[in-house]
């Protein structure tokens, strides 16, 4: 991506070194910066609502893991469906499952951009984010 091209990011993963491993591969590539981080997908679902509210800022771009504790990231995606009829940002699922029908089931939620497989190809990431997401 273009340098001074900065998207930014919110991470949502419970698993303390997948955010570790993505936050770092999103440093270095230099076209992402991150703005928050979340081991629960209900506290950045939070965030998301009350920012939306408030109109302050959203990230462009949410990085969501699938299968977390708590609310895992399909029921975060059925949240911001029902609470936010135009949700300011962009959903890439990241996330282990090699499930095919994870990928039939994230073309039902628009706010989806697409589902990329852990770990993180930054290179991917960035020719989805300049094909699709924006």
């Amino acid at each position: 991506m273009e340098s001074g091209l900065s998207k930014t990011v919110w991470i949502i993963d419970d698993d303390p070194i997948a955010r570790l491993i993505v936050r770092k591969k999103l440093e270095k590539s230099g076209a992402f910066r991150i703005l928050d981080e979340f081991e629960y997908a209900g506290k950045a679902l939070e965030k998301l609502i009350l920012n939306h509210q408030t109109n302050s800022q959203n990230p462009d771009l949410i990085l969501l893991d699938l299968n977390m504790p708590i609310m895992s990231g399909w029921d975060f995606l059925e949240e911001v469906s029902k609470l936010i009829p135009s949700p300011p940002t962009s959903v890439v699922i990241l996330t282990s499952s090699i499930n095919p029908e994870d990928i039939t089931r994230s073309e039902d939620y628009s706010i989806v951009k697409t589902l990329l497989h852990k770990p993180l190809d930054i290179k991917e990431l960035e020719s989805h984010f300049k094909s699709k997401i924006g």
